[in-house]
């Protein structure tokens, strides 16, 4: 949605095709790809002008995050933001203790 003092409007800014099938002639094209596509929608993440915090939980989809977040920082500290690690450890015996 775009709005200003004098308009409202909607406009589409991203769609896809449910229906769209990728086939890769092997596991590692497959893995290629992941990668690709993962690294990308992190660096987009990291354009930014302050540094980015990351929530990491402990398991592997934000420990991933976090990884490729730093390691895309330390290969061009100039053109991706800092990457700061943030999790919660309760107390002992809380109820939020897993």
């Amino acid at each position: 949605a775009i709005e200003t003092p004098d308009s409202f409007a909607l406009r589409v800014f991203w769609d896809f095709d449910p229906a769209h099938r990728v086939h890769c002639s092997s596991l590692g094209d497959y893995a290629e790809g992941f990668r690709f596509y993962f690294e990308q929608a992190v660096a987009r993440r990291l354009a930014s002008t302050r540094p980015v915090a990351v929530a990491v939980s402990g398991g592997l989809d934000s420990s991933s995050i976090l990884a490729v977040a730093h390691g895309l920082h330390q290969g061009r500290p100039g053109s991706f933001a800092p990457v700061i690690g943030l999790t919660y450890s309760p107390a002992d015996g809380s109820p939020a203790d897993e």
